[in-house]
């Protein structure tokens, strides 16, 4: 990607620092998770701004960036004209999207249990590719391109996995209070230990997500 780049929605900044060396600067609407992502040092500037509103600075940047994110934000057509203004002449808007076609492909193929899901995840934008192809058109963005990179079988395993962690009311899940009481025990041996062997049976049983004739989730690359 060419900087400088601007990432929507960084969250504490975990996935970027994986991918990213440098980013120049970010945005977030949780304060806390400004202040996390600030320290993790891979951001020039990181600030609380809600990506609904129009670009503080425009003209400004290379790349705007944003990893499963804009599936999570009410009013998609704002956010995606901010993007647009905070972009310079030919920059590019590089997004990471799940597909309406998700619910296809879930635990259970049934609409009640795919619009649970939904509001569970909050997907507020779960579109088809048309869909957002005829969004960035209008927009005024053009070069639209699409690369799947999870395939039916991958996504099915996900939920079934993803499912059991989701389960409580609002942001009061069950994976989030193993996160808690499991806290002052994430330093310890035994900890790191449980870690390796979780990670080591994910990578046993995950799927080949090698086959993408039914992507359930896009990137998409825009130019303006």
């Amino acid at each position: 990607m060419q900087r400088p780049i601007l990432e929507i929605g960084c969250g504490d900044g975990r996935f970027s620092a994986l991918v990213f060396e440098e980013i120049d600067e970010a945005i977030d609407l949780n304060p806390k998770a400004v202040a996390r992502a600030q320290a993790r040092g891979i951001y020039r500037r990181v600030r609380c701004a809600d990506a609904r509103e129009p670009a503080e600075t425009k003209g400004s940047f290379a790349t705007v960036y944003a990893n499963c994110v804009m599936e999570h934000i009410p009013g998609i057509t704002g956010v995606l004209r901010s993007c647009y203004d905070a972009l310079a002449p030919d920059g590019h808007l590089v997004i990471t999207v799940p597909l309406s076609e998700m619910n296809q492909h879930l635990l259970f193929r049934s609409e009640v249990y795919s619009r649970w899901r939904q509001q569970q995840l909050a997907h507020w934008n779960l579109f088809a590719a048309a869909e957002w192809r005829e969004l960035l058109k209008n927009t005024g963005f053009h070069e639209i391109e699409f690369k799947p990179y999870l395939g039916a079988a991958a996504c099915r395993f996900w939920d079934r996995v993803d499912v059991i962690g989701c389960l409580g009311w609002g942001r009061f899940t069950l994976a989030g209070a193993v996160g808690v009481l499991c806290r002052p025990l994430r330093r310890s041996h035994a900890w790191q230990a449980l870690v390796r062997r979780v990670a080591r049976w994910l990578s046993k049983h995950f799927p080949s997500n090698e086959d993408l004739s039914l992507p359930c989730a896009m990137l998409i690359r825009a130019r303006k």
